[in-house]
């Protein structure tokens, strides 16, 4: 399904380039553009087993993209720089790439892993702080409140990243990663339900991988602690299982929104074309 929706975004930016090229010209388009090579990264991940040399290709071409739009953006935006075009977006834009980190172990680049990790955070790092400073400090469009959900995945996606690719993690930072994360996350579940009364936006793929990544890192932390032999994690697999439980709902909820949405451009397209001349 995942690759599905991305050949139907690639179809777009060949065959519609102009609408693509303007929606590319908002700040909160260009920056959440960085979702495209990240699903790029989950797709080599699932068809590394089958195909080792084609997946391994797309891990690349996945990084060099990443590359190039962070250099594309920050040419754009830092130069002219303007609170207002801050969003949760950034981290994705600046730290997305870590998921290339976790990714790495499926083709046994773990030390290059470790380096992307730590150059993601740091770019992200400050984005973080000065994003939600402007959704504190500037009033925040409907079309775009959505993206409030994005702060609860740059920290669990680092902890994932540093677990996946650490060979001896330490467990301070690890826990240090953990509790920043997982507190986001509480936040954004209380802003959850403001969020879920809002009508259909773009915006609302932001209620997809934010949800996923803290039950992913939760676990992986989870799985070294008990490797560590500590003891007495059954109440955090409790918590896993219910952030897997609020991923699955939530990946659910987003998919039939945007396939609702897709249809009813479908229809509309049909009638456009079936209608007669003159009218």
């Amino acid at each position: 399904m995942a690759a599905i929706l991305w050949l139907l975004l690639v179809l777009k930016l060949i065959f519609c380039w102009p609408q693509a090229q303007q929606e590319l010209k908002n700040p909160l388009n260009f920056s959440v553009f960085e979702a495209f090579f990240m699903t790029l990264l989950q797709i080599s991940a699932a068809i590394a087993p089958y195909f080792y040399q084609s997946a391994f290709t797309l891990w690349l071409v996945a990084n060099i993209g990443h590359a190039i739009i962070v250099l594309l953006f920050s040419w754009y935006y830092l130069r002219n720089f303007q609170l207002q075009n801050v969003f949760a977006t950034w981290n994705v834009l600046y730290g997305g790439n870590m998921l290339s980190a976790v990714v790495s172990v499926s083709f046994q680049m773990q030390h290059v892993g470790q380096w992307i990790l730590w150059i993601g955070f740091f770019l992200f790092l400050p984005w973080y702080f000065v994003a939600a400073y402007r959704y504190y400090k500037l009033p925040v469009t409907d079309a775009a409140l959505p993206t409030v959900c994005i702060f609860s995945a740059p920290f669990n996606l680092a902890l994932a990243a540093y677990l996946s690719c650490t060979a001896q993690p330490s467990f301070t930072i690890a826990l240090l990663f953990a509790a920043i994360g997982q507190s986001a996350y509480i936040f954004v579940l209380c802003c959850l339900p403001r969020i879920l009364r809002l009508p259909f936006y773009s915006s609302y793929g932001a209620l997809t991988f934010p949800f996923v990544i803290p039950a992913v890192a939760l676990e992986k932390l989870l799985h070294t602690l008990n490797t560590a032999g500590t003891q007495q994690l059954a109440f955090w697999n409790i918590i896993v299982r219910i952030e897997e439980s609020i991923s699955i709902i939530m990946v659910t909820y987003a998919l039939l929104r945007y396939l609702y949405f897709l249809w009813g451009i479908a229809q509309s397209t049909r009638k456009e074309t079936v209608r007669p001349p003159g009218l």
